[in-house]
């Protein structure tokens, strides 16, 4: 989780100079949560979920705020679905990161 999120730090500095849009910056954050926690349906789900509110943030569809609560709704979603989610991967590392960042527990807990 702390690999991810050093790289999605990174990427926010490219975002705020400029040189890369929110979703070219999340399409670079998927290879690198590929790359450092491998996939699994639940974090393929948040991420196609957060992607694709990236890209309608960046067609000026909705704002941060709205951003900010259907990605925390989705997540919320997932929260009340783990208990009984079978078969649970072993480390959902990109949805538990994202799960930190809106200050919510991490699956499992």
């Amino acid at each position: 989780m702390d690999q991810l999120l050093a790289e999605a730090n990174r990427l926010a500095d490219k975002v705020k100079s400029g040189e890369l849009t929110r979703t070219a910056a999340a399409d670079q954050l998927n290879a690198a949560r590929l790359r450092i926690a491998g996939g699994n349906p639940v974090d393929n789900d948040n991420f196609a979920v957060y992607r694709q509110l990236t890209v309608e943030r960046d067609a000026g569809r909705i704002d941060s705020d709205a951003f900010r609560a259907k990605l925390e709704a989705h997540l919320r979603e997932w929260m009340r679905r783990w208990p009984k989610y079978s078969p649970k991967p072993a480390d959902p590392a990109f949805s538990n990161f994202l799960l930190k960042l809106y200050g919510l527990p991490p699956l499992g807990y």
